[in-house]
């Protein structure tokens, strides 16, 4: 495979919406060549074209491949459009970063992967939550906690507002790669090995998963109208915990014995420790240029330098197919 500088990479995006926006933004950042965007709105196409490197802009990805020459396509189009997008770019060679999930199905996951193989290229979902440094700080600090015995991730999302209850349904089945990703990570080849899932969906846009990974419980709770928006995680151990806070891109240890003492103290330790955390972690995004989705920058990054050394995709297939298998079997429930 042929090596490049980032600077050489040649970058097309295909939709100029809030997500093509952030990851031109990331592209941009990285110094990357953006040479081309992709969408049906020709003023959104343009107007992101304008932000970012005055990139040429086309109304469809068949002109695009007629037309451009692309190293990489970002693919930042809803999850319906993925499997004809990735199967074109991947038969003319190009890399793809596409946002999750993937595809609709296992089944069309496992073929895309295995086109990406024959053809010598990457296929890389958007997991980007694994990417930040709470999580990575998380992975570090678990060692030293002892047991793991429940894991909890809780998001409350603004994605579906005035949908009917299979919109609704189908946001939530987009968000579920999120909590399995960080999973994956957290606890390898656990995805596989889980089991007596159970799914309660009280409301329309309301679910909630439970399930056990090796003697641990799992909960997953996802609702497209509590209030505020949060999306975090919660791991409880024998010695101690970890907060995720995944919209900030960061994590807090607490350590603890029982004790009177211990009980009377941790809101007050534990407020003061998260409130240095989550400012240390802001100053740092703010000198960063990093307003938005944290994690985002780095797996981006971490695509392109795959493609430089001709290494391994920083998102495993293994991993992908893993995911996507689990998914289906969640949201068919």
């Amino acid at each position: 495979m042929p090596q490049h500088k980032i600077s050489d990479i040649k970058v097309g995006i295909i939709g100029a919406g809030l997500m093509g926006r952030w990851h031109a933004h990331a592209s941009n950042r990285l110094d990357a060549r953006l040479v081309a965007i992709t969408d049906q709105d020709p003023i959104a196409a343009r107007s992101l074209s304008k932000r970012f490197q005055k990139a040429s802009t086309y109304p469809d990805i068949t002109r695009l491949l007629e037309t451009s020459s692309i190293d990489v396509l970002h693919i930042c189009t809803p999850p319906a459009s993925h499997t004809d997008l990735i199967y074109r770019a991947l038969n003319s060679g190009i890399h793809v970063l596409v946002e999750k999930p993937v595809t609709p199905t296992a089944t069309e996951t496992e073929k895309l992967l295995s086109l990406a193989e024959q053809q010598g290229v990457i296929l890389c979902p958007v997991h980007q939550f694994v990417f930040q440094r709470g999580v990575v700080d998380a992975l570090h600090a678990l060692a030293g906690l002892g047991e793991v015995l429940r894991v909890s991730f809780r998001t409350h999302s603004a994605g579906a507002e005035g949908m009917d209850q299979k919109m609704a349904d189908g946001v939530i089945a987009d968000i579920l790669p999120h909590p399995l990703s960080v999973l994956q990570v957290l606890f390898p080849g656990c995805l596989a090995r889980s089991s007596d899932w159970q799914p309660i969906r009280v409301r329309t846009g309301e679910l909630q998963l439970t399930g056990k990974i090796d003697g641990m419980g799992i909960n997953i709770d996802i609702s497209m109208n509590a209030r505020p928006t949060r999306c975090e995680m919660d791991v409880a151990c024998s010695r101690g915990r970890i907060y995720l806070n995944f919209f900030h891109g960061y994590s807090v240890v607490e350590k603890g014995t029982v004790s009177r003492w211990q009980k009377v103290i941790q809101p007050l330790r534990y407020s003061s420790k998260e409130w240095i955390v989550a400012t240390g972690n802001l100053m740092t995004r703010l000198i960063n240029n990093e307003p938005a989705y944290p994690g985002l920058r780095t797996l981006i990054g971490e695509f392109y330098q795959s493609i430089q050394e001709g290494s391994e995709s920083p998102v495993s297939p293994g991993d992908v197919q893993e995911l996507a298998e689990l998914r289906d079997r969640l949201i068919d429930r």
